[in-house]
């Protein structure tokens, strides 16, 4: 828009001056040749393709400007029209032949890419509209878990505004962002399962723009938990009632003399566990363990603990870790309790990714440091000091935690606190046995374009059934992976705009398909990124820019000729 307004003010000023003119003689002509030359100037100025070389072809991808040529416009948002195909690949023989193309707009997604020949390729980009150009966002969630976003905005330069996050009318998070500094990060936690629906909003002075996006909430059953103690533990209580409430079992081994144990179950039924063995530890999917009662394990039964963590089974370490910090060192090489202060227990605050809120005071915890080469620091302190680390051993994992009374948060009244301190630790480490359900798409989803969906799920010949907002229901074949017969993938095609539900077994995911009028900057950031990557890849090279050319250039300038010559021979017979 702001291309014509020199123009306009040009053909205002001087419409002006010939209509204040004493000489009224010839005016008709005067104001005709003005039209010619404004709107000769208009042709000369419009928005228009690359000239490609001869043989070759111009494509008019989405965000292609207004009055610009070419020879077939490949734009899925547009609609039917004339020129217009769906894909690159629709041109068939067209673009065998060319010998070079030119892409005009935002370019082509990953999956057009595949149509393209082998011939040099020039891109001639357009420019963005005010909006989202980048989202990072969960694509499915369990009830307590963060909704966090993240991603950047365009805007005009100079410009600020205000990113929203609204559920219906509320406001529950916002962000300040300019065109400097465009990044951005959100979060909500949804208190119920089921769908949460979602509005981004931004405003920046004169730009509105809303987006709509949502993400399924489910009920994650927790992990089946074996506790291994050396004496009664004030701490395993709190847990048991934690897991009560959450609906999961818990088996608790205590050791009362030297050989004899008692066993206690929750939420379930099982046999007295006596030595740590294979087919004992088989129920579950987290072992939970404090240093004492590692440490008095005897070498056969910490090998036996070992084995099945490496074929799954996650181990969780608590204080104190001092006795048993030897031989946790056979399950995480390199740990280190790096001593600080001469007390056994010192206050800290420990923090952690996803954290509902920041604690108000400190809790007790093991005095001391961890540290070990090649861990994920799961908890920490505010200056860095690690309190809780992971990692991998085998295909199980291993965690362990400095923080000695977890339950001050909830003798304190912050049991959300307790609830994501625990749901961290054992969410890392416990075996996963769940079903998933991910997609994956080239850009916004929309429909037509193709979304490829993976499961990841013990079943054996699993189907993946897609419900429309229509109500029609779509079954989608899947291929299984030759390298993890865990996994199958398959593709999908929706048919409509809105809310879709897919469902394989316990495996839920809801994922919405965008009407072509939303996430237009997401859709031109995602185009303009992928046809980028594919010209530095691309088999035929990158064909050289091309001057400025357009069907109407012959025609604007002999009006401008033609007006020009008019009010010349008018001036001089004055």
């Amino acid at each position: 828009m702001t291309r014509w307004l020199p123009l306009v003010a040009l053909g205002v000023v001087l419409l002006a001056l010939e209509l204040t003119r004493r000489d009224r003689r010839l005016l008709a002509l005067r104001l005709a040749a003005l039209a010619c030359v404004l709107g000769g100037a208009a042709l000369l100025l419009r928005p228009r393709a690359t000239a490609s070389a001869p043989g070759s072809l111009t494509l008019l991808t989405p965000g292609a400007p207004r009055g610009a040529t070419g020879d077939y416009r490949v734009d899925d948002l547009a609609g039917p029209g004339p020129g217009v195909v769906p894909l690159p690949g629709a041109l068939g023989d067209s673009l065998r032949g060319a010998g070079a193309v030119t892409l005009v707009g935002w370019g082509l997604l990953p999956s057009e890419w595949e149509a393209l020949p082998g011939v040099p390729v020039s891109f001639t980009t357009a420019s963005l509209p005010p909006g989202i150009t980048r989202l990072d966002a969960p694509q499915a969630l369990s009830l307590g878990e963060a909704y966090l976003l993240a991603g950047a905005v365009h805007l005009e330069p100079g410009a600020a505004g205000v990113l929203r996050l609204r559920r219906d009318s509320l406001v529950l998070d916002s962000a300040r962002v300019t065109a400097a500094d465009s990044s951005f990060t959100l979060r909500d936690r949804p208190r119920a399962a089921g769908l949460a629906e979602y509005t981004l909003e931004l405003a920046a002075g004169r730009t509105s723009v809303r987006e709509p996006l949502g993400v399924l909430v489910t009920r994650r059953p927790p992990p089946r938990v074996l506790v291994l103690e050396g004496s009664p533990s004030f701490e395993t209580a709190f847990l048991k009632r934690w897991l009560a409430a959450e609906g999961g079992r818990l088996s608790v081994r205590t050791q009362v003399s030297r050989g004899r144990f008692r066993t206690e179950h929750l939420n379930g039924e099982g046999p007295a566990l006596g030595a740590v063995t294979p087919a004992a530890m088989a129920p579950f999917d987290v072992v939970i363990v404090d240093g004492p009662a590692l440490g008095a394990l005897p070498e056969g039964e910490r090998g036996a603990l070992r084995r099945v963590v490496q074929e799954g089974t996650g181990l969780v370490v608590v204080p104190p870790l001092g006795s048993g910090a030897v031989p946790l060192a056979s399950f995480m090489p390199g740990l280190r309790l790096e001593a600080r202060g001469e007390e056994p227990v010192r206050t800290a605050r420990p923090l952690w990714a996803g954290q509902p809120r920041r604690p108000a005071g400190g809790i007790p915890v093991e005095a001391g440091v961890l540290s070990a080469p090649g861990t994920e620091r799961l908890v920490q302190e505010e200056d860095g000091s690690v309190l809780a680390v992971a990692r991998a051993l085998g295909a199980g994992a291993v965690a362990a935690t400095l923080v000695a009374t977890p339950s001050r948060w909830v003798l304190d009244g912050d049991q959300d606190l307790y609830a994501g301190y625990w749901s961290r630790l054992l969410g890392r480490v416990a075996r996963d046995t769940t079903s998933r359900l991910t997609w994956d798409s080239d850009g916004p989803l929309r429909p037509g374009r193709r979304l490829a969906l993976t499961l990841v799920t013990g079943a054996t010949a699993p189907v993946i059934a897609v419900r429309a907002p229509d109500g029609g229901v779509d079954s989608v074949a899947l291929a299984q992976d030759p390298l993890d017969p865990r996994r199958w993938t398959g593709r999908f095609w929706p048919r409509t705009a809105g809310w879709h539900q897919a469902s394989a077994g316990e495996a839920q995911l809801a994922f919405r398909v965008h009407a072509p009028s939303e996430w237009l900057a997401l859709e031109g950031a995602s185009r303009e990124r992928a046809t980028r990557r594919a010209l530095r890849s691309h088999a035929g090279g990158v064909a050289p820019a091309g001057r400025a050319q357009g069907r109407g250039d012959l025609l604007g300038f002999l009006l401008v000729v033609a007006g020009s010559g008019l009010l010349w021979w008018e001036h001089r017979r004055r």
